[in-house]
């Protein structure tokens, strides 16, 4: 293993750790369910993990010397970047629902070639599931847009 990989495993589990001691002076648990502390203290865990497997496993060398992904793949990295910003952006203005649609809309065929029906019965059928998952089972509030949805 080298210098630096050695580094960022032992200071990965030291700002896991520190992650866990700060988190802990939250509140974790309470009547109403996870606290503000909760989290943090999950990806602390998570943090030392990784960290701890990372220098147990010890160096094993990159397939190829290449840093970026080939062309092709990272293309599609940065068409799901900028569909997510997209919804980033249109969210607020037209809703969680047709925004979510619009974004699936874009980022299925560049993720996956399919027909287009089969695209967007997915991106519909998706986008539904996920908008009833959080307004309904997690009872969080979704931004609605001019059409109420």
């Amino acid at each position: 293993m080298r210098a630096w990989q050695l580094g960022i495993n032992i200071a990965g589990l030291i700002l896991g750790i520190a992650v866990i001691l700060m988190a802990s002076q939250l509140t974790v648990m309470d009547a109403a369910g996870p606290g503000g502390g909760f989290f943090p203290i999950c990806i602390g865990i998570l943090l030392m993990v990784s960290s701890g497997a990372m220098l147990i496993r010890g160096e094993e060398e990159p397939a190829s010397g290449r840093f970026l992904p080939p062309r092709p793949a990272l293309l599609r990295i940065i068409m799901v970047l900028l569909a997510l910003c997209v919804l980033a952006i249109l969210m607020p203005r037209i809703g969680f629902l047709p925004a979510a649609i619009f974004t699936m809309l874009i980022l299925l065929p560049a993720v996956e070639r399919r027909s287009w029906l089969a695209t967007a019965l997915l991106a519909v059928a998706a986008s539904v599931i996920i908008h009833g998952l959080f307004a309904y089972l997690l009872d969080v509030s979704l931004p609605r847009g001019p059409l109420g949805i």
